[in-house]
């Protein structure tokens, strides 16, 4: 309908748009004006109403008859305007296209190309991490240091030190709302339902360059659980792994609980690296973080299991296909030198 009253009113002339607007406001009736319109130009079409109300309109918003031509800005991308968008990306670059279009009176697709094909420039996310406190700094560069210093006299000293981390895994972990999408013709309102509790299983494991130890649990992790953990772990070292293992754990509280502590130094005495030698927050350091979750969770839900019982399969599947080369690798990838 829009567009019928948009056409009717371009096949009048100006001049007679003038007219119609004239008798519609001496009389202040559509019908006078039409009548009035007919008798003045009796060769022309008589407009409908919806027409002289549009002429009406435009009149009082624009304060002319005459259809307003909008000017495109061009998008062709010169020198000028490169310059200029490069001046606006140094001043703030968080700015985004929109915006920058907006300021600049420029397509957006003129200013993606610029800043992409021109500019060489890439939007960038920005990572969330933990706040570091005052002594977090030196507390990390000690352990760097210290585990290079260890290396460098002792070649197989990450042969023997397990690595030890937790994770859950979420059943509905696959399912990613920013890359769930839907081409149709209409709004198919897709919802993807969530449990109000999460169904997850959660892992353990102790990591080394030579094997891999891990176990799952379901409930929270305190003390009692965790050293349930130790002792299942601890069952599996061999003879001489009980004298020569090393052990770190993170500085959660059930890790570094006193009883913990007690019981780890009863099995590793001084070889323990926990509270004390392990930097608190610490930026992924361990084999687990910087390697082990992201490459399981990359291979459990390529076949998006829909049962704990198919999830857990999965995980089990994906941990006994770690090869020992692989394994090998990510943890002396730990042994980066100190500049």
């Amino acid at each position: 309908i829009s567009l019928g009253l948009v056409g009717s009113e371009m096949c009048i002339r100006d001049r007679e748009k003038s007219s119609l607007l004239e008798f519609y406001f001496r009389t202040s009736s559509y019908i006078e004006a039409r009548n009035l319109f007919a008798q003045r130009f009796p060769d022309v079409p008589i407009p409908c109403d919806s027409t002289v109300w549009h002429i009406v309109e435009k009149f009082r918003q624009t304060g002319t008859v005459q259809n307003v031509v909008r000017h495109r800005s061009p998008s062709v991308l010169t020198d000028e305007t490169l310059t200029e968008i490069q001046g606006d990306i140094l001043e703030n670059p968080n700015i985004s296209i929109r915006k920058l279009s907006q300021q600049m009176d420029v397509p957006k697709t003129t200013v993606h190309k610029a800043l992409r094909k021109h500019l060489g420039l890439f939007p960038y996310r920005a990572t969330v991490t933990h706040q570091l406190q005052p002594g977090d700094p030196e507390a990390r560069k000690f352990f760097c240091e210290w585990i290079s210093d260890v290396c460098h006299h002792d070649a197989d000293f990450l042969s023997r030190c397990f690595f030890s981390d937790e994770a859950w895994f979420h059943l509905d972990g696959y399912v990613n709302s920013q890359n769930s999408r839907q081409w149709t013709t209409a709004n198919p309102h897709l919802i993807i339902e969530r449990p109000l509790h999460p169904v997850k299983i959660g892992v353990w494991c102790a990591m080394s360059a030579k094997r891999l130890f891990f176990l799952f649990f379901t409930e929270t992790v305190n003390t009692a659980v965790y050293l349930s953990f130790i002792h299942q772990f601890i069952a599996t070292l061999t003879e001489e792994e009980i004298f020569t293992a090393w052990f770190q754990q993170d500085n959660a509280p059930a890790h570094t609980a006193n009883k913990t502590l007690c019981e780890l130094k009863n099995y590793f005495g001084d070889r323990t690296i926990s509270k004390g030698m392990w930097p608190p927050r610490s930026p992924d350091l361990s084999p687990p973080d910087y390697f082990l979750w992201g490459f399981l969770k990359e291979k459990v839900y390529h076949n998006k299991p829909r049962t704990l019982e198919a999830l857990k399969g999965n995980i089990v599947h994906a941990f006994n296909n770690i090869s020992p080369g692989l394994l090998h690798d990510a943890v002396y990838s730990l042994n980066v030198p100190v500049s």
